[in-house]
């Protein structure tokens, strides 16, 4: 009777660590770089706390959002704030920001001109598909003095599909052209264009850095806007595991990670 108790118990308790070690792991979708290599540096911090950190490679930010939505993920860190807001918007989602651990500066680039000046009549510029990203570059071209835009316009909120509707003057009648944000680096490489945005974690895989290549690059002191964060659903965002991942995404070691690792093409928020 007594043998029969403890073999009991310890089934019980077998099954209560292996409850424990499968809620003991996060999953979280990222881009390659610049996020799943500082994921690849906090994880062995998880470890030590007692999570496995699974990270989730994916292309773009609509494939992390949509596996955070149906729950396949815990969070995802691949978003700037401007990209979560729209998201919420458009989807009646619930997510919500964990934490701002990023900045990655926002410019343009060429292979054909060396200044913005030069940009020829009728040039093509190519620019991210995301309309999150579309005002930044508007934004840039307008305080560059290339395109200027109606009274009152929220520019860095505008997209693409507005453009007739806000341009007040486009002198040099620039055409756009909207592409994955994943293939502009290619499409750089391929000389496209007579101008391409790229937002900087796409630029470092095309060996660009965008404090020193870029003609036109964003001012990250004034782009909290643009922070990439780490987002979960709502009601997450309290979980131990979360908060952990969220403590050390925001760490002085991580933060001194990133400095080291991109040299300012990557700027840590805090």
């Amino acid at each position: 009777m007594r043998r029969g108790i403890v073999f009991l118990l310890t089934i019980i308790m077998m099954v209560a660590l292996i409850s424990c070690s499968k809620g003991k792991k996060i999953t979280v979708a990222v881009t390659v770089t610049p996020h799943s290599e500082v994921l690849e540096f906090i994880k062995p911090k998880m470890k030590e706390k007692g999570y496995d950190l699974e990270i989730m490679i994916v292309k773009d930010v609509v494939t992390a959002n949509t596996a955070l939505k149906e729950d396949s993920i815990d969070a995802n860190y691949i978003q700037h704030r401007g990209t979560l807001e729209r998201f919420n918007t458009e989807q009646k989602a619930n997510f919500v920001e964990v934490v701002g651990v990023h900045l990655e500066p926002f410019g343009m680039y060429s292979k054909k001109i060396k200044n913005v000046a030069d940009l020829p009549q009728n040039a093509e510029i190519i620019v991210p598909n995301s309309p999150a990203n579309q005002g930044r570059a508007f934004k840039l071209l307008s305080d560059a003095g290339v395109l200027k835009f109606k009274e009152g316009v929220k520019i860095e909120t505008s997209t693409l599909q507005e453009f007739d509707k806000i341009i007040e003057s486009n002198p040099k009648n620039i055409k756009f052209k909207a592409v994955q944000p994943s293939l502009l680096p290619q499409l750089y490489t391929q000389g496209e264009g007579d101008a391409i945005f790229i937002n900087a974690n796409f630029a470092i895989q095309a060996k660009l850095n965008p404090l020193k290549d870029a003609l036109l690059v964003e001012d990250v002191k004034n782009s909290k806007r643009y922070v990439n964060v780490l987002v979960t659903k709502k009601g997450k965002e309290n979980e131990e595991g979360i908060k952990l991942l969220a403590q050390l995404l925001q760490s002085p070691e991580t933060k001194k990670f990133i400095e080291d690792k991109y040299k300012g093409q990557v700027i840590p928020a805090n």
